[in-house]
């Protein structure tokens, strides 16, 4: 014999509510989204609904059309320029995060 279990009115309003999703508003520049949109794109973790490796371009428009922003048309060129820049240790999003993962991670790039 199974045994009927009554949920709480207030319980089971929570639980068929459905989850909302969380509104995020990038709040840093377009270069530093850029350099985030790269990544995810040399991680080759992200496939496409068809199963393919997504590319650059379909990883900034999704990213950049997440956060409401209009993506370069072009992001090959955008990350073309980041790679031609003076300092990136200094101005790369990427650095600052790792430096404060791995304490002396700037030092060593500095002395190579």
């Amino acid at each position: 014999m199974k045994k009927i279990i009554r949920i709480p009115n207030a319980i089971k309003k929570v639980l068929e509510k459905k989850d909302k999703t969380v509104q995020l508003r990038w709040d840093g520049s377009k270069i530093d989204l850029m350099e985030l949109v790269y990544t995810l794109y040399l991680s080759g973790q992200l496939k496409t609904q068809s199963g393919h490796h997504a590319t650059l371009y379909e990883i900034s428009m999704a990213v950049y059309e997440q956060f409401g922003l209009d993506a370069p048309q072009n992001p090959s060129r955008v990350v073309s320029s980041l790679k031609q820049r003076n300092d990136p240790v200094e101005l790369s999003i990427f650095c600052k995060a790792l430096s404060d993962l791995y304490p002396g991670f700037i030092r060593c790039l500095k002395n190579r």
